[in-house]
């Protein structure tokens, strides 16, 4: 049985997934329904009701990666050996969107720099970047273009991750900088930082940790719709 047919009679593979809140449709009536007031689906509604019986039928699947959980992983190779060479290539993908009808499937994560990198296989092919035919099958195959709205959302997250880890510090940190008022030569002073600030500095640069970790928050959101026991944080790859 191939990972296609697993997943469209709900194998044994799709049950272990499923056990783990790790697999599901990606047009489920409850997420249409939780994420449409933010954008997404929109297509959906066209002066009417959608049709959430027909579009749960969809063999659209969404699958989420945990890296904790590495025997499912293991299986989930097992069963579709495309993936061992990017798991063995380094940085592996956070979440797979596959279709069983087309037998394609999209993976894609968060590698170095917290960047985006997105690969798809067809028919058990390896995996190949840049295959703007093949990812625009898939997201033909669609009522609306699901693969490009939760790649945005995790792209998004990991460019807000990336500039959050590129700011001096911590809020923590920052706030203790002020609380210890200034030096002699009037300058403010971040714990194992060579640097002097002023204080407008330091209030600037706790106000952008707010930013960034209130922007994390909404994209995370976002993706936790799909998958409630998500978390965002370990997308982070800290590889810079």
């Amino acid at each position: 049985m191939t990972i296609f047919e697993d997943f469209l009679s709900k194998g044994d593979l799709y049950l272990m997934l499923e056990k783990e809140g790790l697999i599901c449709k990606a047009f489920q009536e409850k997420h249409i329904k939780s994420l449409y007031e933010y954008g997404w689906y929109d297509e959906l509604y066209d002066n009417k009701e959608p049709n959430f019986k027909e579009l749960e039928q969809l063999p659209i699947y969404v699958v989420l990666l945990d890296e904790y959980k590495e025997d499912i992983t293991q299986q989930l190779i097992k069963e579709y050996e495309p993936l061992s060479k990017v798991k063995k290539a380094g940085h592996f993908f956070d979440f797979l969107v596959v279709n069983t009808e087309l037998n394609l499937i999209s993976g894609f994560g968060l590698g170095r720099k917290n960047r985006l990198f997105s690969y798809i296989s067809l028919n058990g092919l390896d995996f190949k970047d840049n295959d703007e035919e093949k990812e625009e099958l898939l997201n033909s195959s669609m009522p609306w273009k699901f693969l490009t709205e939760i790649k945005f959302t995790l792209k998004q997250i990991g460019l807000e991750m990336f500039e959050k880890d590129h700011l001096p510090s911590n809020p923590d940190m920052l706030q203790d900088a002020i609380d210890n008022g200034p030096n002699k030569n009037g300058s403010y002073i971040i714990e194992d930082d060579d640097d002097e600030y002023t204080k407008d500095d330091i209030n600037g640069y706790i106000h952008e940790h707010q930013i960034k970790f209130e922007n994390i928050e909404y994209f995370g959101m976002l993706l936790k719709e799909i998958f409630p026991f998500l978390e965002i944080n370990e997308l982070n790859t800290g590889d810079y």
